[in-house]
């Protein structure tokens, strides 16, 4: 078993157990999936060595990324099967279908870390959220973090409406497995409340990281925006807000008639449908010509429509800091963000971006107005605030110091 000295005072072995990672597919452009390829890059600079263990549907294989090696462990055919069942009507309700998921991964997740021990080639572990490890960690004698990446009521309550038996199951096991973990931390005070209030789980609050990518950047999709545009990018989902941007943007383009707007990123169900994006383009209206929509882009073509927007607007009901926030603040652009869902934590209205109320599509257009109206040079001063605060508070090493430090804490259960 690692001691305190050796985790405190030498390189380590340390291994990041995800359903989510920059290798695969499905998640590639997503928040947590690049926010732990920066932690496994902020690990490595410290001198350390950094395996990663992911949630596949791609194949069974050992690869190296960025000079992480990255271990692919397959989801089970049966699972895949049972999650196609998903397709038939009569069986869309398939109670079991994430507790399934989650136990298959923790099963092969499981049986790895314990030979990864058994070779003496792990010192420390960190679970991206409960999903990596639904059942704990049972063997496992080395030091392990719990990183909670999301609020699991908020997003069913938003994106599904309705309380499952699927979701009750899934949130019985996410609740024991936060109030089992010694050690357990979220990127947001937001979030560790959240927590706290409903599984009676207390956790640290640590920052997130921000890099912004080393990219050759590909200006295709900004080129064609022949006009100023406002851009949001992220899921289209109903947590994001975006059904009260919709609603907000008629105001903007009416009152500027030379202005656009753009969507970027992956379509997914609505509040009544299984498009939210058909539902934007509803709620568009006679503005719809003027509002373009894109798939989910790599950060080649995403950094230059960040880059080049007037106003980035994220008006999600709830973010455990929103890695899409730091990009567009990182790249020295006005953001306009929600009050109450996280934003707040480091936006001072006015001052490094804006804020607006959540869930008020009306409040968030004359936000919006406000923003829009005011002239390139105090944009300019705004997005350059903004700039300062990301490189201040989400520098890569202060993570990567916080948990090795608290992964060389004397183990609280021993």
């Amino acid at each position: 078993m690692p001691s305190s000295t050796r985790l405190s005072g030498h390189s380590v072995q340390i291994i990041l157990v995800t359903t989510q990672y920059v290798t695969e597919a499905r998640t590639r452009h997503g928040g947590i999936a690049v926010q732990l390829s920066h932690m496994a890059q902020a690990l490595k600079a410290e001198g350390h060595a950094v395996r990663v263990l992911v949630e596949s549907t791609e194949g069974s294989e050992v690869l190296q990324h960025e000079e992480i090696i990255v271990e692919r462990l397959r989801r089970p055919r049966w699972v895949e099967r049972l999650v196609g069942l998903g397709r038939y009507r009569p069986l869309r309700p398939v109670p079991l279908n994430a507790p399934l998921i989650a136990y298959s991964f923790w099963r092969a997740s499981t049986r790895r870390l314990l030979a990864l021990q058994a070779a003496g080639q792990l010192d420390a572990v960190l679970f991206a959220d409960a999903g990596a490890a639904i059942f704990g960690a049972p063997g496992l004698h080395t030091p392990q973090i719990l990183w909670i990446t999301s609020h699991y009521p908020t997003y069913q309550r938003l994106n599904v409406g309705r309380k499952t038996l699927e979701y009750r199951l899934m949130n019985a096991l996410v609740g024991r497995r936060y109030r089992l973990a010694t050690r357990l931390y979220a990127n947001s005070p937001l979030t560790a409340a959240l927590v706290a209030r409903d599984y009676r789980a207390q956790a640290r609050v640590l920052p997130p990281i921000f890099v912004l990518q080393a990219v050759q950047r590909d200006e295709r999709l900004r080129r064609e925006q022949s006009s100023p545009y406002l851009l949001y990018f992220g899921r289209l989902e109903p947590l994001k807000g975006v059904h009260e941007l919709a609603q907000a943007l008629p105001a903007l383009l009416a009152a500027h008639p030379q202005a656009r707007a753009v969507f970027v990123g992956q379509d997914r169900r609505g509040k009544a449908g299984p498009s939210t994006r058909a539902e934007l383009e509803a709620l568009l209206g006679d503005h719809r010509s003027r509002v373009s929509f894109y798939d989910s882009q790599p950060h080649s073509a995403l950094y230059p429509l960040i880059e080049g927007a007037r106003l980035v607007v994220l008006p999600s009901h709830i973010e455990n800091l929103s890695n899409a926030a730091m990009e567009t603040m990182g790249l020295g652009r006005p953001l306009v963000g929600t009050r109450g869902a996280s934003f707040d934590e480091f936006i001072e209205d006015g001052l490094n971006g804006f804020l607006a109320p959540i869930g008020d599509a009306d409040a968030l257009s004359a936000v919006i107005l406000r923003a829009w109206s005011l002239d390139d040079a105090t944009l300019e001063q705004v997005g350059q605030r903004a700039r300062q605060t990301i490189s201040e508070r989400f520098a890569p090493h202060l993570l990567a110091q916080a948990l090795l430090e608290w992964w060389a804490e004397a183990d609280p259960q021993r």
